[in-house]
């Protein structure tokens, strides 16, 4: 049970580096003043093939990605010899916190007032939409999703909850 539980976090850290299609440049709280007229402008010297997260996983590409979209979660950060440095902690981004379930779900419970650039509200139903187009889609980096989860496993619970399910495999050597 515990390789399962395992397998689901990997997973779960693997949707966050594959984004969920909410551009994190353009996020705004409802509270917050849209302003139009704003650039991104990202110095590299590497092309991406694609900015869709869905489609594209090579490290030029995800470089690019990770300015644009925020994820359910990230990574975290730790303090080594005194300097802060990268690590592979999960840390909450649009999702506030979740729950690893012993049967290897995941509840999310997501960020409130959050709205894409174009000003529609984030919820649920929208983390569904993204995991359901990159299972479909079978490019990029869905078979890391696609092994451990399919469109049955997603389930919207209320505008602020989703769980994922990971689907039934039959245990190997028994």
């Amino acid at each position: 049970m515990n390789r399962r539980i395992v397998a689901v976090v990997i997973v779960v850290i693997v949707i966050a580096a594959i984004g969920l299609g909410v551009t994190e440049g353009y996020l705004h709280s409802h509270s917050a003043k849209q302003q139009s007229g704003n650039t991104l402008i990202i110095a590299s010297s590497a092309t991406p093939t694609s900015i869709d997260p869905a489609v594209a996983f090579d490290t030029n590409s995800v470089f690019f990605d990770d300015q644009i979209y925020q994820t359910l979660i990230g990574y975290g950060t730790t303090t080594v010899n005194g300097q802060t440095v990268g690590s592979l902690t999960p840390v909450p981004e649009l999702a506030t916190n979740w729950t690893v379930n012993p049967n290897g779900s995941i509840l999310f419970n997501l960020r409130q007032n959050v709205t894409f650039s174009n000003g529609d509200p984030f919820n649920a139903t929208d983390v569904q939409f993204t995991l359901d187009r990159v299972i479909t889609m079978s490019q990029g980096a869905s078979f890391h999703v696609a092994q451990f989860l399919n469109e049955s496993g997603i389930h919207v619970l209320g505008p602020y909850k989703i769980l994922l399910v990971p689907p039934r495999h039959p245990t190997r050597g028994s």
